[in-house]
């Protein structure tokens, strides 16, 4: 991911150590083939209803419960409820372990 950190920062006094360094370095090639320097992110008109999915937990929580969600689907809800919830609804433990991990 160094290279493009270095061309954002245009120096290598910031170095970038993360769990999703193979994502960042594999989204800044697919965008350094696709993308258009002349376009920001920042630059998109965000209806302001959907202004709360700026918020980062916000968002982990979301996408993490798409993923409990099917996880949940494919383990079964008996093995769920058995095992791990306590006798919880799959469905509603796979909710409340999303909001945790955020």
């Amino acid at each position: 991911a160094q290279p493009f950190t270095r061309e954002i920062t245009k120096n290598d006094s910031v170095a970038l150590g993360h769990t999703g360094n193979f994502g960042y370095a594999l989204s800044g090639l697919i965008g350094k083939y696709v993308g258009n320097k002349e376009k920001s992110t920042e630059d998109i008109n965000f209806p302001k209803g959907l202004s709360f999915l700026r918020d980062s937990t916000v968002s982990i929580t979301i996408t993490m419960a798409v993923v409990y969600v099917l996880v949940a689907i494919f383990a079964g809800s008996e093995f769920i409820t058995e095992n791990l919830s306590n006798g919880t609804n799959s469905i509603i433990y796979s909710l409340q372990q999303a909001g945790s991990f955020a």
